[in-house]
């Protein structure tokens, strides 16, 4: 399940509709393309604001519970203006047993869909 975390806001990409299909979620996330690229971006002021005191992490952790922990991982895409609310949702994944990646991200950034723009090398 893919979470995006910018200017203190929690947007998730997808969510279960009625039937429980999981669906891409257009009021938090927007897909663009550019230069023939494809990519998500969060929606400004949609999703949930995180409190840095962590007085809404009972919220938090209900944006996470939709998503069974034996059938996926949370990926947290973190935006550098939002790195102290990303210990509130660490916190709640973690209280909520959920296997998570962070994803760091600095402003200029995006998330692209499909083929990579260039190949990640890992070390």
């Amino acid at each position: 399940a893919g979470f995006f975390l910018k200017a203190g806001r929690l947007c998730s990409y997808a969510k279960f509709d009625s039937r429980g299909n999981l669906i891409r979620n257009e009021t938090e996330v927007r897909v663009q393309e550019e230069e023939g690229k494809t990519f998500a971006v969060p929606v400004a002021g949609a999703g949930l604001l995180v409190k840095p005191d962590g007085s809404n992490g009972d919220k938090v952790a209900s944006r996470l519970e939709p998503f069974d922990k034996a059938e996926y991982f949370i990926a947290i895409v973190v935006w550098d203006d939002s790195f102290e609310q990303f210990q509130i949702v660490k916190e709640a994944a973690v209280r909520g047993n959920y296997e998570y990646q962070l994803i760091p991200m600095t402003q200029d950034e995006k998330v692209y869909i499909g083929e990579a723009a260039e190949r990640a090398t890992v070390q």
